[in-house]
């Protein structure tokens, strides 16, 4: 499954140094080709104790259990018939001593734990055995469709006294072995899941689509008082400081919780100081940033106050317009470094937050919601499957889709190509459609025609604030940071990005202090240009977006996903962490009179060191070292 620079990890920070934007693909009929990038903010000194040399690649495929009858016979003229199971199950019907292969392989199908098998029977002669006697060695290939696959329990030969058999025979006549040649595994099955739309007139407008609780590190932490906040950070250090007085970090951002500070992902500390103008990471910033933007995720929904066995939690933002009444939300521990599940119930307030269940810990958590993708009611194949793939966490899917009936409604096939094993509905990792969003804002009074007015609903997250858009049209609404304003603009009429390109604007500065990248009570932009208005209702009461006479968007599991049996391994590699970088430092000159010092400093950092024209190896090591950008290195020097 691949991963991004933008994806919230909900892991312990240890684990977040995995491989990135991994790939599996075939090479040749025999080989497959590994394709991987390092770890996110890896540094060469390692990050979590000595420093990654390589990654060992283990390739799981399902494999069919094999198992091994053997029966050495004891004396000569030895004749009867034996019975078997496999684990506690019911027993076959008599087997004749000497069976055939097929006579051996129907008796274990009829067994009702077997659904298909392959025998082969080899005889073993006098010389084979230690008796001298002679025997048989039945080989049982398990290849079933469904439970005769993967690991199986060990058959056995039913004992004496409870072989039901009339010519049953003594354990002086004959010896009976059953061992495990190959051991079976399980292949990872994909899950199955089936969108279906449906009306009683004809369909139109968009649906959401969500897969669980990871964002986008691509929300920017508003400002104290206007715009985006703007912080410090010194390279090697692990403090980010604010430019301003006093700023909202933690209302925002808990610790465990990512962040993104000029391109490098960090995590903020769990124990180290940390209040509204310092932001402590868990390990040092490698380049250095000022005045730069911090962005985290755009699931984060707040910082919320939980106490124990209560269904309230206190909240440091007003989320009604953010979440939904009856929409799931995952609260994050970050001492325990657990998750819990909750659908919200009300808002008895502006800053509280009803749940049920209800928690059992006291606790400051972060809330989050789900990550989610709009999709036209006749989305394509490729519209749709793109529109998954951009939600973290789903990795790749293949799409089909059937239709349209004679409502404009259709069904979607998404088959989980990257998910191992099943979804964990309605918690966790578990696609839901929804045909309404509480995350709009209503234009309207523009004199640019009515084109413009209209209910615009949230699509994205840009320049760190959620972009709204109006289903049919060109136009869009997004705050614009060079301004701090927030504006109307119409694809049509040049560069998105562009601010004058904008058909309406709003005052600067109004919506800095409103809950981040929306329009609340406190804080809808207000001195529109060219007449217009935004308007919200903040209740937590969604509006529809599936247009349609009873219409409904729903999905059903039609085919669970089975996890890899990871106990058995088809091929393991180590593969090295990558080949380490030379570079050549030359000091020379045409004459004989080289003398002095020069300055190095690496990786676009500020920092520099000062060395002697003569400077050893070692010391030149040992100064390239102090850098903050460099970790560990080898020096060699010639002469």
């Amino acid at each position: 499954m691949c991963s991004s620079d933008l994806h919230q990890q909900l892991t312990d920070g240890a684990s977040r140094h995995h491989p990135r934007s991994s790939a599996l693909t075939p090479d040749t009929a025999e080989t497959l080709r590994v394709d991987y990038a390092e770890p996110y903010n890896y540094k060469p000194e390692g990050n979590h104790g000595i420093p990654v040399t390589s990654f060992k690649v283990e390739v799981f495929t399902e494999v069919q259990e094999v198992q091994v009858l053997r029966i050495d016979l004891l004396q000569e003229d030895v004749a009867g018939s034996f019975q078997m199971r496999l684990g506690d199950n019911s027993t076959t019907r008599c087997i004749e001593l000497g069976a055939a292969a097929a006579d051996l392989e129907l008796r274990l199908e009829e067994l009702n734990n077997v659904d298909g098998v392959s025998v082969a029977r080899e005889d073993l002669t006098s010389t084979a055995t230690a008796t001298g006697m002679g025997g048989y060695v039945y080989t049982v290939v398990f290849d079933g469709p469904y439970m005769s696959r993967g690991g199986q329990p060990l058959l056995s030969v039913v004992p004496r006294n409870e072989d039901s058999c009339p010519d049953k025979m003594s354990v002086y006549w004959l010896d009976y072995a059953v061992s495990t040649l190959v051991e079976g595994a399980l292949p990872a099955i994909p899950e199955i899941v089936e969108i279906r739309t449906t009306s009683s007139g004809v369909l139109g407008g968009t649906f959401d689509l969500s897969f669980d609780f990871q964002g986008d590190i691509a929300m920017a932490l508003p400002g104290a008082a206007t715009g985006t906040a703007k912080v410090d950070v010194a390279a090697g250090s692990t403090r980010v400081w604010s430019l301003e007085a006093a700023n909202n970090f933690k209302d925002r951002v808990g610790r465990d919780d990512v962040v993104k500070i000029a391109g490098e992902l960090h995590v903020v500390d769990l124990t180290a100081e940390y209040n509204n103008t310092m932001l402590p990471l868990t390990t040092y910033h490698q380049s250095g940033a000022a005045a730069v933007p911090i962005y985290y995720s755009d699931a984060i929904l707040t910082q919320v106050n939980t106490t124990d066995n209560s269904a309230t939690v206190g909240s440091e933002d007003d989320v009604r317009g953010l979440v939904a009444l009856g929409e799931a939300v995952m609260l994050h521990d970050p001492l325990t470094g657990t998750q819990t599940f909750h659908t919200v119930v009300s808002f008895p307030s502006a800053s509280a937050v009803e749940l049920t269940p209800q928690v059992d810990t006291a606790a400051r958590m972060t809330m989050y919601r789900r990550k989610k993708a709009r999709v036209p009611h006749d989305a394509s194949e490729t519209d749709l499957k793109l529109a998954l793939e951009s939600l973290p966490g789903i990795g790749s899917v293949d799409v089909a889709r059937f239709g349209p009936d004679k409502h404009a409604g259709y069904t979607w096939s998404v088959t989980f190509t990257s998910l191992d094993g099943p979804s964990r509905c309605p918690d966790g990792t578990c696609l839901v459609a929804e045909a309404s969003t509480v995350r709009w804002a209503d234009v309207t009074g523009c004199d640019l025609g009515d084109d413009v007015n209209g209910l615009y609903v949230e699509v994205n997250t840009t320049d760190g604030r959620p972009m709204y858009s109006l289903e049919g049209t060109p136009y869009h609404l997004k705050y614009a940071p060079a301004r701090d304003t927030w504006i109307i603009f119409s694809e049509d009429a040049g560069e998105k990005n562009n601010v004058s390109t904008y058909v309406a604007r709003s005052e600067a500065g109004t919506t800095s202090t409103a809950v981040p990248g929306s329009f609340d009570d406190a804080g809808i932009p207000s001195g529109w240009t060219n007449g217009c208005a935004v308007g919200v209702t903040r209740n937590g009461t969604g509006r529809r977006t599936l247009l349609g006479v009873d219409a409904k968007v729903e999905t059903s599991i039609p085919r669970y996903g089975r996890a890899a049996d990871y106990t058995v391994v088809a091929h393991a590699s180590v593969l090295p962490a990558g080949t380490p970088e030379t570079q050549r430092i030359r000091v020379h000159t045409a004459e004989d009179d080289l003398n002095g010092y020069y300055a190095l400093s690496f990786a676009k950092s500020s920092e520099r060191v000062v060395v002697k024209h003569d400077v050893t190896a070692k010391d030149l090591g040992a100064k390239l070292e102090s850098l903050s950008t460099v970790g560990r290195v080898d020096v060699s020097r010639e002469p």
